[in-house]
């Protein structure tokens, strides 16, 4: 249940916990406990007119185990709640309409491990073998320059170039026995970014020469369709919480095989 689509946190919190095994039962006895309050306190909060304190809002977070975006949304949601006086309540509604849109953008969504200079990214962005290069370094095995260019088809005088790009600014390593292995292990490029046309264009054209050799492991799938604005939004922001489930769950993945994820979902 994402909390980016609610005004009440009260509602959010009860929708969350339908949700849940068993519809959440025993989960408020839980929060009470993690927020050092009875649990009677709880259910008149989440039941009731009570109102969470933003300290407790923030207990709150760290029990449902909320990103730092997340948490600051629902602090805003507890503050609009408790707002006394129409200025103030509307001040905050008015911030909740901008974390919201700010909720849209996958930098929010997935956190960095590092951050390149524009001028970095310039290059980095440039062809799509250098980003095949990193992400491979990650996978034993493909750690020096003739087994990484056999690998994905390209001259060897093109990865030694993507290879010392990627080992200035320390995204490889290069150990004392000259293997290389993969440094800082998640990127993100803001959607405002001038490289970011070009970074979709170059995984997408891989796309489309993977279409004519098609393997059983791989899934493509194209379907224009007619919908409500209303489910419009909604199916972005379920597109948006599956590309933040899916770099959490790869991050934990063990590197085995690489693969590409290309999302797309437009209004024509």
């Amino acid at each position: 249940m994402s909390i980016f689509t609610y005004d009440s946190y009260k509602k959010w919190l009860n929708d969350l916990l339908y949700s849940m095994p068993k519809q959440g039962r025993g989960q408020l006895k839980r929060i009470a406990d993690h927020l050092g309050i009875s649990p009677t306190i709880v259910t008149q909060v989440f039941n009731g007119d009570r109102e969470l304190t933003p300290e407790q809002a923030l207990l709150l977070a760290d029990y449902l185990a909320l990103s730092k975006f997340e948490s600051r949304y629902l602090i805003t949601l507890v503050n609009y709640a408790r707002a006394g006086t129409h200025l103030y309540k509307k001040s905050l509604h008015e911030e909740i309409l901008e974390l919201r849109a700010q909720s849209q953008e996958i930098r929010h969504r997935v956190q960095q491990t590092t951050v390149l200079s524009e001028e970095a990214k310039t290059t980095l962005y440039s062809n799509w073998y250098y980003l095949a290069i990193w992400s491979l370094t990650a996978i034993p095995g493909f750690d020096h320059l003739d087994i990484l260019s056999e690998r994905l088809h390209i001259p060897k005088k093109k990865a030694r170039e993507a290879i010392d790009f990627l080992l200035k600014h320390s995204l490889v390593i290069e150990d004392e026995s000259g293997k290389l292995k993969i440094g800082p292990t998640l990127i993100h490029l803001e959607a405002s970014s001038s490289q970011v046309i070009r970074h979709h264009q170059n995984w997408r054209l891989q796309a489309f020469r993977k279409y004519e050799e098609a393997r059983t492991q791989d899934t493509f799938y194209t379907a224009p369709v007619t919908l409500s604005e209303k489910d419009a939004a909604l199916l972005k922001e379920k597109i948006l919480k599956f590309i933040s489930q899916t770099v959490n769950h790869i991050k934990d993945s063990p590197s085995e095989k690489l693969y590409c994820l290309c999302v797309d979902w437009f209004e024509v």
